[in-house]
């Protein structure tokens, strides 16, 4: 299982399993490294994350 780093702005945090990387205020953004990666990648670029950034569908007006 691969440990994740992220940055946040002014420093860089981690390691991180990716279930408590789940738990982090992250955002597609987010600055973000694991083994084997060349250079700090945004978060929404990894396919492996890209389930924490579903979009919020808007609610449904209830019907007259």
């Amino acid at each position: 299982m691969s440990n994740y780093y992220l940055h946040d702005g002014y420093q860089q945090l981690g390691p991180f399993t990716l279930d408590e990387l789940k738990t982090k205020s992250i955002t597609k953004e987010t600055p973000v490294w694991r083994e084997g990666m060349p250079e700090w990648t945004k978060a929404g670029d990894l396919s492996e994350l890209v389930d924490f950034f579903y979009s919020v569908h808007p609610p449904l007006k209830a019907s007259p």
